[in-house]
């Protein structure tokens, strides 16, 4: 069977929004999308983990994995060109966004294997452990402090914030944060790659 989504390009078009024949409110939308669907779903997954719920298979299964995560995204799409471009853009949009929240959520435990790894190195002295740990701390606590951590804890704290409604999300979202910094931001290592 050979399937065609219902899609005109224009690829005279120098936007690839435009390509799709899509304007810039539905590109940010869509983008709005992959990254409230990313953070809601591996926020759900620690919440469901902490409360002893496996994630691994069954219904729970959807916030876990990448495909959980486009379906959802899917959800949210109104037209045969939103979803190919949703499926154009998602996934480095949802690895990048997986990037930033595992950084984010892993600097306690990073501190903590540092801080291990420190007390047991049986060649350092307590001074020299002391000192060592200090360093840890500061190291993790600029991490903590730089841009990439403050804007993923603002997506975090919009989405708990909209009790995880997409559409209040948009609107606290670009009520209050500037969305192009912080979208620029999540999604830089795209233009690095």
């Amino acid at each position: 069977m050979n399937y065609m989504l219902n899609i005109q390009f224009d690829h005279s078009k120098d936007k690839i929004e435009q390509v799709f024949c899509l304007d810039e409110d539905s590109s940010h939308r869509i983008e709005m999308a992959i990254m409230f669907e990313g953070f809601v779903g591996l926020l759900q997954t620690d919440q469901l983990e902490q409360n002893g719920e496996t994630v691994d298979y069954g219904p729970n299964r959807i916030y876990s994995t990448k495909s959980g995560c486009l379906e959802r995204c899917m959800q949210h799409m109104h037209s045969d060109a939103e979803a190919a471009f949703l499926m154009f853009k998602f996934v480095h949009y949802h690895t990048q966004i997986l990037d930033r929240y595992m950084n984010y959520a892993r600097l306690p435990q990073h501190l903590t294997r540092l801080i291990d790894e420190i007390n047991e190195d049986d060649s350092l002295d307590e001074f020299e452990k002391e000192a060592k740990i200090n360093l840890a701390k500061i190291f993790v606590k600029k991490e903590a402090k730089a841009g990439k951590v403050k804007e993923t804890e603002k997506i975090i704290n919009a989405i708990k914030t909209a009790n995880y409604d997409f559409h209040k999300f948009l609107y606290l979202y670009d009520q209050n944060y500037d969305i192009d910094n912080m979208l620029d931001e999540i999604l830089r290592k795209k233009q690095q790659d």
